[in-house]
């Protein structure tokens, strides 16, 4: 399998979700879904690491997908870091965010994982401090 989702901590506060290789949409849509069935095993918000460090393509249609995915966010859907992407992939992320600036609340795009851990750490505090 190129996209594997899989808790990222016994508590379950984050899901990691690691593209390898060159992947299709089918794929992704699994990896979705397998996503969805996770968020949907706790009723606590859970963070993203999206980690493309491994991967180097993207298929075409990123922007449409891109687009269902927000369109589809469940409630407990927390933040999602993005890794180690492309230059294409950082182009395409500039102009989701350029379309649809809400976006930039909830994903972000990290060089490394200690990058996107100290993020969703942060991230993680400021709800902690909110509630």
């Amino acid at each position: 399998m190129t996209i594997i989702p899989k808790w990222d901590n016994d508590e379950k506060t984050i899901i990691n979700i690691s593209f390898h290789d060159t992947w299709t949409w089918e794929e992704h849509q699994i990896c979705v879904t397998t996503g969805n069935e996770m968020l949907a095993s706790v009723d606590y918000i859970v963070d993203f690491i999206i980690d493309f460090r491994d991967s180097s393509t993207i298929p075409p249609g990123a922007l449409r997908v891109g687009r269902q995915l927000q369109m589809q966010a469940l409630p407990n859907e927390g933040i999602s870091v993005l890794v180690g992407t492309s230059p294409l992939l950082h182009a395409l992320f500039r102009s989701f965010i350029t379309l649809y600036p809400r976006v930039s609340l909830r994903y972000f795009v990290v060089n490394t994982l200690e990058e996107a851990y100290a993020k969703i750490t942060e991230i993680q505090q400021k709800r902690q401090d909110n509630t």
